[in-house]
């Protein structure tokens, strides 16, 4: 005992008193912890058993299928008995008022796309103001949601005064 005695009084003269005192509250927060063991052991084995309950209870339960996001839109889109309508609806939407000149349809081609789709490719070319070309892209792309844009070309003639050649190639997809 005054071995340990004498080493104290020489850990507290090297130390000084803020040293004692640091190591005091250390040697108290060890036996602190010391005494709380056994509680945090048996609050651990409580969460385990509960992440364990949750684990069974998930792997037990019937699986549910989540419906593909695609297939919500592919039902928005129109059957394939109403492609004609949808070119009747897009002949519609390039004469209704916008100032589209030398309008041409060109013959559409209609394909399989795997997923159990039709895509009826449709090519126009026209002549027009800029202006009025966007507007006919967006009226087209806002109103009809089985078309998308394939390709654009735009010709600038030399003079101002000439409106544009604009040869645009659409597909319009359908379910079968």
């Amino acid at each position: 005992m005054s071995h340990a005695r004498s080493r104290w009084r020489r850990l507290r003269r090297r130390l000084d008193w803020p040293g004692a005192a640091g190591a005091l509250l250390l040697a108290t927060a060890m036996i602190i912890a010391w005494g709380l063991r056994p509680a945090l052991a048996a609050a651990e084995r409580a969460l385990l058993h509960d992440a364990a309950a949750r684990l069974d209870a998930t792997l037990t339960a019937p699986a549910t299928t989540q419906r593909d996001p695609r297939d919500a839109v592919r039902d928005g889109w129109p059957p394939a008995s109403q492609r004609e309508a949808s070119l009747a609806e897009l002949e519609d939407l390039t004469s209704s008022g916008r100032g589209i000149r030398q309008f041409r349809l060109d013959a559409p081609v209609l394909e399989q796309v795997p997923p159990e789709l039709q895509r009826l490719r449709v090519g126009m070319q026209f002549s027009a103001r800029y202006a009025d070309a966007r507007a006919l892209l967006a009226g087209v792309l806002n109103t009809m949601p089985n078309a998308t844009l394939d390709a654009l070309v735009i010709e600038d003639p030399s003079r101002r005064d000439v409106a544009l050649h604009c040869r645009l190639s659409w597909s319009l997809y359908f379910r079968p």
